[in-house]
């Protein structure tokens, strides 16, 4: 008990409390608001001329709904979507008179609704209807968009659940400069070696995502681990609830399970920016075109060295009398 208050004092019992009602006004706020979509990538498929007046039309709608790419290549816009280099495509077929909205498998149905309703009134000013074809990705047919965007969320819990427990058992913060490194080590293989088990047990349908998801599940894991080290390493065991905190309220779009542009204004920013958010998008872009970006990847390396310098200067700046009060003192490392 004496152990438990030590992680949760009052002030950071406040915190979380005060966490746990801003979570729910977002996402009260989030699910309550109509889907209105925001920059989606469609490829507008017609002959040249009128692709580029359709394409036109479609991003002056209010609200912006759409980035419009006109083109008359009708396979390669099919491709485009299929691999995820385009949400949708709308192909016009002036010998009949309906239109073709072609959509992803993997995208969010709520997102094909409200793309569908915005598409449909362009399409009705012209007195045309329209039909949706899904296309599923080439390599993963089968892939499911639950299981992308739930593993990454699996790789940030776990993450944090391990690191909080070396942190209760073995102290906030290394005694020595030698037994720093060493930590860092063992985590580092720890979650390589739990990154591998995890894709080797999910990504068994997934043709071709071995490396990535082995990769980016290991450098989520450190990175939410290391976060949470580097702030037991500044605020001793209390660290563990504010890391909690933290990885709350970033999780809050996550929950809606809606597409990024179906979220408003800062979120289809902030979150590409997080370590779920850096995650799910190499794990998208590994499953439907088996390539990934480097963004990404950079948001990754972050994340994994901000907590590093920040463990290496408390070591540094505080005196060595200061950093072992209210760790363990036997078994510390």
């Amino acid at each position: 008990m004496a152990r438990l208050r030590e992680v949760l004092p009052r002030p950071v019992l406040v915190l979380l409390a005060l966490v746990v009602v801003v979570q729910a006004v977002l996402l009260a706020h989030l699910l309550a608001g109509r889907a209105e979509p925001r920059d989606v990538p469609l490829a507008v498929v017609a002959p040249p001329i009128l692709a580029q007046e359709l394409a036109a039309r479609a991003a002056d709608l209010e609200g912006r709904p759409f980035e419009p790419v006109p083109t008359d290549e009708r396979a390669a816009a099919v491709a485009a979507v299929a691999e995820g280099r385009v949400d949708a495509a709308v192909l016009v077929d002036l010998t009949r008179d309906a239109d073709t909205l072609v959509v992803r498998t993997t995208l969010d149905p709520e997102l094909v609704a409200a793309v569908r309703a915005r598409v449909a009134s362009l399409g009705s000013s012209y007195d045309r209807g329209l039909r949706v074809r899904e296309v599923a990705p080439p390599d993963n047919p089968d892939a499911d968009r639950s299981a992308l965007l739930l593993l990454p969320a699996g790789w940030v819990v776990l993450g944090l659940l391990v690191a909080a427990g070396i942190a209760h058992r073995r102290g906030s913060l290394a005694r020595t400069g030698r037994l720093a490194a060493l930590r860092v080590g063992a985590t580092l293989v720890g979650a390589l070696g739990l990154g591998a088990v995890l894709a080797a047990l999910t990504t068994t349908a997934w043709s071709g995502a071995f490396v990535v998801t082995w990769l980016a599940g290991s450098a989520v894991l450190l990175a939410s681990g290391w976060l949470v080290l580097a702030l037991c390493a500044l605020y001793g065991l209390p660290g563990i609830a504010v890391a909690v905190a933290l990885f709350v309220l970033l999780a809050t779009p996550a929950l809606t399970m809606r597409d990024l542009a179906l979220l408003p204004q800062p979120w289809p920013v902030v979150v590409p920016l997080t370590p779920y958010g850096a995650g799910a998008e190499l794990l998208g872009e590994a499953v439907q075109t088996g390539t990934t970006s480097r963004a990404p990847w950079l948001v990754l390396g972050t994340w994994l060295a901000v907590p590093l310098l920040t463990v290496a200067l408390v070591r540094r700046e505080r005196p060595a009398a200061q950093r072992w009060s209210g760790t363990m003192s036997a078994s510390g490392s």
